[in-house]
């Protein structure tokens, strides 16, 4: 029998980041130029001149991959980086009848879409570079006013003890009739008078 039967087979949270780092390094180099690759200028151009269609396309690029690179909305960011590669590689590459540049865009989206995928939900905190938590401040009193802090004595509160209430006696009640009464008898009479 091995030893490692029940162990788990998947990808922890330290692999995926390093996965997801990989694959956002890569957008950024694309964005900035030191390697070629498929930029959202397609889906810019109709909108802006072409000089600003590819700044603007590379700034898109670089802030939606810095955000998926320190993990910062990552899903959001992940989604949009996503939707404009895939529509400008699909404009730019499918439709000039460049299949292969259009399949490597298409994997590495597919590779994007899976680093925020299969995360668990307890590791949510672990995802992101970048942490926030929240501390306990300690309030000094500020050296501006020189008047004398003076300590505040809390008052002691006393409760007076409750006289208790005398208990009504049902015994008394019930024997008053001098017979004890059935309430769950068929009284027939009175069920045919009314």
């Amino acid at each position: 029998m091995q030893k490692d039967a029940g162990a788990s087979k998947q990808l922890n949270q330290s692999g995926q980041n390093l996965v997801r780092i990989l694959i956002a390094s890569y957008f950024l180099a694309v964005s900035v130029g030191f390697i070629p690759g498929t930029v959202a200028t397609p889906l810019t151009a109709w909108l802006l001149p072409a000089a600003d269609a590819e700044l603007a396309a590379r700034v898109i690029v670089f802030a939606t991959a810095y955000l998926v690179l320190v993990g910062a909305w990552l899903r959001l960011s992940a989604l949009v980086l996503a939707n404009l590669l895939f529509w400008s590689s699909y404009i730019g590459n499918a439709t000039a009848g460049n299949v292969e540049a259009f399949w490597r865009d298409i994997a590495l989206i597919g590779a994007l879409m899976l680093t925020y995928t299969q995360t668990l939900p307890r590791a949510a905190r672990h995802r992101a570079a970048l942490h926030w938590t929240p501390r306990v401040r300690k309030l000094r009193p500020s050296r501006a006013s020189e008047t004398p802090v003076t300590p505040v004595m809390p008052r002691r509160v006393v409760v007076a003890p409750r006289a208790e209430a005398p208990r009504p006696d049902n015994t008394k009640l019930m024997t008053q009739s001098g017979r004890d009464e059935n309430i769950f008898r068929d009284d027939y009479e009175l069920a045919l008078a009314s």
